[in-house]
């Protein structure tokens, strides 16, 4: 509690610029309590070297942010174009933190490929977003595949072989949760609405039962979001 609030206390204070230190101290942390046959972890990376790269992706953002506000058109042929840098990124930083990360004095290596991040984290979410979230557990498996089997600590190789369709319950059960408590609480929300006879769009009439009747639906949706997401991890 004392490294996170001191975390996040100067973070705010700096405007983010702490917030290098802050990972390499949590880390830190967490990796030097975390004990595999009686030796702990050791996380090595100097915070300068993730801020510069955290600086320099804070200013590609504000430079795609100011192109999508002042010029639409001239934003998205931006967007579209930086889109291929994402999974050079995800290499990137993998490779990093597991160079970074040391258990008896043997470092991690991450030997994925910028084709194999493509195909993991823009190919699969892409037929995701097109089959409606049909094949969004089959992107994630493919996800999970190529960070685990990528993986080596020292010249010994990581492997997993993870099942799909546990990922299809999880996202099932996850989904129905969310449906079923938003669905519950739109209803009620509707029937509060009903008997009073007043209209939600009339915001500025409405008293206090009527105001929480007109957040219900927001409130109910972030606390299933919040339940479906624990449960989904």
């Amino acid at each position: 509690f004392r490294i996170w609030a001191v975390n996040l206390l100067l973070t705010v204070l700096t405007l983010g610029l702490y917030s290098a230190w802050a990972k390499v101290r949590t880390r830190r942390y967490f990796y030097g309590c975390t004990a595999l046959a009686g030796s702990t972890f050791e996380y090595l990376a100097e915070p300068y070297a993730i801020l510069k790269g955290r600086l320099v992706l804070f200013f590609a953002l504000l430079l795609l942010y100011a192109a999508l506000t002042l010029m639409p058109k001239f934003g998205i042929v931006l967007l579209l174009c930086a889109l291929p840098l994402g999974p050079a990124l995800i290499v990137s930083s993998l490779r990093f933190n597991y160079r970074m990360t040391r258990w008896r004095n043997v470092a991690f290596r991450f030997t994925g490929t910028y084709g194999g991040a493509a195909v993991a984290f823009l190919l699969w979410p892409l037929f995701g977003a097109v089959t409606l979230g049909l094949l969004m557990p089959k992107a994630v498996q493919v996800q999970r595949s190529y960070l685990l089997n990528h993986l080596h600590y020292g010249n010994a190789a990581f492997s997993a072989d993870i099942p799909l369709w546990p990922i299809y319950g999880c996202s099932i059960l996850a989904s129905l949760l969310l449906f079923v408590v938003t669905a519950m609480a739109t209803v009620l929300s509707g029937l509060m609405f009903a008997r009073t006879g007043l209209h939600p769009k009339h915001f500025a009439d409405l008293d206090g039962w009527q105001l929480v009747a007109f957040a219900l639906p927001t409130l109910a949706y972030l606390f299933a979001l919040t339940l479906s997401s624990a449960y989904y991890r």
